[in-house]
C-alpha cells in the first residue's frame, strides 16, 4: 500500500498553531476591553464617591432625636 501523500500529524499541529494564536488574539482583546472598562468605571465613581454632609447650624437646629430613631429602625 503506497503512503499518503496528506501528513495528519502536520495538519494537526497547523490548527493546533492555528487556534492558539487565535485564542491569543481573542484574550488580548478580550484584556484591553476590561482594562478600558476599569478605567471609565473609576473615572465615573470617582464624582460620586463625594459625600456631602449637611450639618445643621446653630441657627437652625437639626431634626428632633425621636425621628432620626425612626429612620433607623
Amino acid at each position: 500500500m503506497s503512503e499518503s501523500s496528506y501528513n495528519i500529524e502536520r495538519a494537526t499541529n497547523g490548527l493546533v498553531l492555528a487556534l492558539f494564536l487565535v485564542s491569543a488574539l481573542f484574550l488580548g482583546v478580550m484584556l484591553y476591553y476590561v482594562l478600558q472598562d476599569i478605567d471609565t468605571r473609576q473615572s465615573e465613581s470617582a464624582d460620586e464617591t463625594a459625600v456631602v454632609v449637611d450639618r445643621p447650624s446653630p441657627d437652625r437646629p437639626g431634626p428632633p432625636v425621636e425621628s432620626l430613631n425612626q429612620l433607623a429602625a
